[in-house]
């Protein structure tokens, strides 16, 4: 039925070593002639994508300025269940800021 080498292949765990063996193969073998091997493949794959092409829009406002009465509130929420079992991820004056709809001015 199955050949020695597709027997060998579907047995446990090996099948997974044998395939990222011979990823890492063709990674070391790429790098002796690339720099950056993962980057050259995306390249090639896909080279109207380049992260240097990408423009970035920097004129967004902070965080507490983007929200919406629904999600102030859900982000509020959020951190006041959060803060029940001591976690706290907002700072306490972003967090009344949020409460109270008082929004922080950009620098």
């Amino acid at each position: 039925m199955f050949t020695k080498a597709e027997k060998s292949f579907h047995v446990g765990p090996a099948a997974y070593l044998e395939v990222f063996a011979g990823c890492y193969l063709v990674y070391i073998i790429l790098s002796l002639y690339v720099n950056s091997p993962i980057e050259w493949i995306i390249n090639k794959l896909s080279p109207g994508l380049n992260v240097e092409d990408l423009k970035i829009n920097e004129d967004i406002g902070f965080y507490q300025n983007c929200l919406d009465f629904v999600d102030k509130r859900y982000t509020y929420m959020e951190e006041f269940n959060m803060r029940r079992f001591g976690i706290k991820t907002i700072h306490d004056d972003d967090l009344n800021r949020i409460k109270g709809g008082k929004q922080r001015m950009q620098p």
